[in-house]
């Protein structure tokens, strides 16, 4: 909706540039830029402020300024410790990145975790203390980053977690 507001032409053309330039032609950068401009909660004049002013990395890496990007998100974000948190469990059950998870857990929430991911955002908010719900709307916050997909039916049932990309995942495993 933000954008439907914002004045024609828009962006101007020097702005594309830039983000053309930003991008160093990779299709991901451009795209999560223009998620996160396109936050329905965000002002994107601001938003698009944000991204052409993240400083270039200068590295020969060709995900070093897509890493800044994500950085750049994710500490716009309010409460960014507690995202990476919840972002944290979920890579660690979904991708079982941690060997022995599952010990954690009682064998029947395990299996219940592993088919229904509204079960992993309960466990994930008992095990960080949040409140109930708390981890589903820390994560809304992130739509440029991940898609959260409420089914048709209540909120309890077939809500299905995803990254938009996977390079977003590798970040997140990288920066522990």
């Amino acid at each position: 909706m933000a954008l439907k507001l914002a004045p024609k032409p828009w962006p101007s053309l020097g702005a594309i540039k830039e983000l053309i330039k930003c991008s160093s032609s990779q299709f991901i950068y451009a795209a999560m830029a223009m998620r996160f401009i396109s936050s329905p909660d965000h002002n994107p004049n601001a938003q698009l402020e944000i991204v052409l002013g993240i400083k270039k990395s200068g590295s020969t890496s060709p995900l070093a300024d897509l890493d800044l990007l994500y950085t750049e998100i994710l500490f716009r974000a309010q409460d960014c410790e507690q995202k990476m948190n919840v972002l944290a469990y979920i890579l660690a059950i979904q991708k079982d990145n941690h060997k022995d998870w599952k010990t954690l857990l009682p064998m029947t929430i395990a299996k219940a975790v592993t088919l229904n991911q509204q079960w992993l955002l309960l466990v994930i908010e008992q095990l960080l203390s949040l409140s109930p719900g708390e981890a589903y709307f820390s994560l809304n916050q992130l739509h440029s980053l991940i898609l959260i997909k409420v089914g048709s039916e209540s909120f309890k049932r077939n809500l299905k977690i995803e990254f938009h990309h996977k390079s977003f995942v590798d970040f997140l495993i990288k920066k522990k």
